[in-house]
């Protein structure tokens, strides 16, 4: 589920440019804090076989010539959460309240260290607001499906982008044929499935815009799936 989380975060952040690389990392590092405060409430359960350990988690730039920021974001999420896991920060305070601007910060910071600007124009607000409002709602589902998740997703909160109804319905398109199909995938054939998609994707006949928003939100959705499944493992009793 981090992968949906981020990579949905990502692409409605898509048109800030670095911002979608840091808010979708955001995204990603605070779920699986909410994660671990929940499982801390549940005794003698685990999702890690340890938070200390140091893994070396699988991600790609994905190969065509020339590759820009955009190609790159996917690498650059998992890079950064990378650099942030070991220090095993947590920003949930012991009755689940968040600390977003902490993590943010903690981000950015990490960003910087790789050349990402740290000039981001957004509704910094307005995106924690967003996080805030499907966060919990997607960490309760039982049964992770399409129509489970896109009410989550296209909230009320949602709606206070002020996004039109074209901007809204590329954004589902993208959710449900993208992202969604990409955290379906077997980890085994993800690489080669995003490598696929990706070259679809550079070839299909819509703006650059909306090329944009679909490469960021695969990158992702493909980058944080490979770094997450080098983590978790079955909960167990």
């Amino acid at each position: 589920m981090c992968g949906l989380f981020d990579a949905c975060v990502g692409g409605l952040t898509a048109e800030t440019g670095p911002g979608a690389l840091v808010f979708s990392t955001v995204a990603s590092g605070l779920y699986d804090d909410y994660l671990d405060y929940i499982m801390r409430r549940i005794p003698q359960k685990s999702r890690y076989s340890s938070r200390s350990e140091t893994s070396v988690s699988k991600k790609i730039v994905f190969p065509i010539e020339s590759a820009t920021f955009v190609d790159s974001i996917g690498f650059y999420h998992n890079t950064i959460l990378e650099d942030i896991q070991p220090k095993m920060l947590s920003v949930i305070d012991n009755n689940g309240n968040i600390n977003y601007a902490g993590y943010y910060n903690e981000v950015l910071a990490a960003s910087k260290k790789y050349g990402i600007s740290d000039s981001i124009e957004a509704n910094n607000t307005l995106v924690f607001c967003y996080i805030e409002s499907i966060i919990r709602p997607l960490a309760q589902i039982d049964e992770v499906n399409i129509d489970s998740i896109m009410p989550i997703l296209f909230n009320e909160t949602y709606n206070d982008f002020h996004f039109n109804n074209y901007k809204t319905t590329v954004l589902r398109n993208i959710f449900e044929q993208i992202v969604y199909n990409d955290l379906c995938m077997d980890v085994n054939q993800l690489i080669d499935y995003g490598i696929e998609v990706n070259n679809m994707i550079l070839t299909s006949n819509v703006s650059d815009d909306i090329k944009n928003i679909m490469r960021i939100t695969h990158s992702i959705a493909v980058n944080s799936s490979l770094y997450w499944n080098s983590k978790l493992y079955e909960i167990s009793d």
